[in-house]
Parts: structure tokens; C-alpha cells; sequence
């Protein structure tokens, strides 16, 4: 890692710095920055790429899926059952 990268690093830390003080939320101050970076390192049509496939690919993992399956199983199994106290006496 050359000094390069820690000053780009620095850099980064610190425009996102800026964005939260200018009341920018801290999602999208990072995906500005993270944008802007790749875009620098890599061109604005892979940045681009990764911008429109990045979402998709977060969200559509099975094992998402199934961890929202089980929970709602569990849900509905506390809910119908009456051994769960329900706040009242």
C-alpha cells in the first residue's frame, strides 16, 4: 500500500466528514464518496455498472431470504400460541 492510497483514504474520510456536516445522511455522503472513488479508480461506466448491480446483489441473497422465512415462522408461532403472555394478567 503506497502513500498514494492513504491519502486518497484521508481524503475520503474527510469529504464524507464534510457531507455530514452539511446534514447530508450518512448513507448517501458514503455512496457519494464510494461512487466518486471507484469512478476515479476505475471509469465512469464501471462505476456506473457497479451502481445499477450493487443493490440487486446486497438484496437477492438466498440466505436473506430464508433468515426472513424463519422469522416470520417464529412470529406467527408466538402469536398463536397461548402460553405467550400478551401483557395482560
Amino acid at each position: 500500500m503506497g502513500i498514494d492510497a492513504v491519502i486518497n483514504g484521508g481524503l475520503a474520510f474527510a469529504a464524507v466528514l464534510i457531507l455530514m456536516v452539511l446534514n447530508v445522511p450518512i448513507g448517501i455522503a458514503m455512496l457519494v464518496v464510494g461512487f466518486t472513488g471507484f469512478a476515479m479508480i476505475s471509469g465512469f461506466d464501471p462505476a456506473i455498472f457497479v451502481l445499477g448491480t450493487a443493490p440487486f446483489d446486497a438484496v437477492s441473497k438466498y440466505t436473506l431470504s430464508v433468515c426472513w422465512f424463519w422469522n416470520d415462522l417464529w412470529i406467527v408461532n408466538c402469536y398463536s400460541c397461548n402460553n405467550v403472555s400478551n401483557g395482560r394478567s
